[in-house]
């Protein structure tokens, strides 16, 4: 496959990986842990706002997706697929203004 192929799919996996961290329910209670009032600012400043930024989140999303894509590995590459097609699901739902 050609480059743009594997940015593609891995620009869709990254994004769909960063929506799951930083807005679906499911990692609702890790955000709620780093973002508790208890835990030592340093924690709150550098995770929580991890765990609270797409932006932010997606940088480090996009490590493992490189290096996956990068070193062909066929599990990786079905996960890498699936997580793709959820962003691109997840983009098309969104602009059809569903949830």
């Amino acid at each position: 496959m050609g480059i743009l192929i594997y940015l593609i799919i891995g620009g869709l996996a990254a994004h769909r990986l960063a929506e799951i961290v930083v807005v679906d329910n499911i990692f609702m209670g890790v955000r709620g842990f780093f973002n508790a009032p208890q835990r030592p600012i340093w924690v709150k400043e550098s995770i929580g706002d991890l765990v609270n930024c797409v932006h932010c989140a997606g940088v480090w999303i996009c490590a493992p997706i490189a290096y996956f894509i990068i070193h062909h590995n066929p599990i990786a590459d079905g996960v890498i697929l699936f997580f793709a097609l959820a962003g691109l699901q997840s983009i098309i739902s969104n602009k059809l203004g569903r949830k």
